[in-house]
C-alpha cells in the first residue's frame, strides 16, 4: 500500500537528495545538513499522513471495523473537562459513543492513563475528539477487531492489528546521479533516523 501513497512525500525529498552530496561533503556544513534532514522529516510525515488517510478509508470499508468507523466519523460530541484524568475522559467518550475503547497496558505502565488533561471541544466528531485528547500525550488509537485500543502513537503507526492495516515499511530512494560511493555512504548515515534509505 505504501508504494501507492508516496507521491507527494517523494516530491518533497527529491530536491533534498539531489543537494545531499554537496550538503554533506564537509563536516562543517551543519545548516545545509539540518535543512536536508528537515526536508526528509517533512516528507516522512507527508507519507505517514497519506497512509493514515488510506487506513481510515479501509476502516470504513472493512466489514469488521466499518460500524465503529461510522460512529467515529458521524457521531458528534462535546467535551468539557478541567484537570481530569485521561482515563476519565476516555471513559466518557466510551459511554457516549457506545464503543469499546481500551487503554493498552504499556500506556498504563507509563502513567499516562492518570495524566490530567483539560479539554473543551464543541460538536466535533468522536474521531477528532480522540485525536485531540490523545495527541497531547503522544498517544493514538488503532483497531483491534471490534475494540479501539489506545496506544503510543509510534505503535499505532507500526503494528498491524487488523486486516485493514498494512505496515508502511521502508521507502527506498535511488542514489542521485553523480554521487560518489563516499557521498552515498554519508547520505545513508544521515537517513538512518528516518524511514528512507538509498537503494543500490
Amino acid at each position: 500500500m505504501a508504494g501507492t501513497h508516496l507521491g507527494r512525500g517523494l516530491l518533497l525529498v527529491g530536491w533534498a537528495l539531489v543537494l545531499a552530496p554537496a550538503a554533506l561533503r564537509a563536516e562543517t556544513a551543519a545548516p545545509d545538513r539540518d535543512e536536508f534532514m528537515r526536508s526528509l522529516r517533512a516528507a516522512e510525515e507527508a507519507v505517514l499522513q497519506e497512509e493514515r488517510v488510506a487506513r481510515e478509508e479501509q476502516q470504513r470499508n472493512d466489514p469488521e471495523t466499518a460500524p465503529i468507523a461510522k460512529i467515529l466519523d458521524e457521531t458528534k460530541i462535546d467535551l468539557d473537562f478541567t484537570d481530569a484524568a485521561l482515563e476519565d475522559v476516555v471513559g466518557f467518550i466510551r459511554e457516549y459513543a457506545r464503543i469499546n475503547i481500551e487503554i493498552d497496558q504499556r500506556v498504563r505502565e507509563l502513567g499516562l492513563a492518570e495524566k490530567k488533561t483539560t479539554v473543551n471541544l464543541k460538536a466535533v466528531s468522536v474521531r477528532s475528539a480522540l485525536k485531540t485528547v490523545l495527541g497531547a500525550y503522544g498517544l493514538s488509537f488503532l483497531f483491534d477487531r471490534s475494540v479501539l485500543l489506545i496506544v503510543e502513537a509510534a505503535s499505532a503507526e507500526e503494528l498491524p492489528r487488523t486486516s485493514a492495516r498494512e505496515p508502511h515499511g521502508v521507502v527506498e530512494l535511488p542514489v542521485p546521479e553523480g554521487t560518489s560511493p563516499d557521498e552515498a555512504d554519508r547520505v545513508r548515515e544521515t537517513l538512518k533516523k528516518t524511514r528512507f534509505t538509498l537503494c543500490d
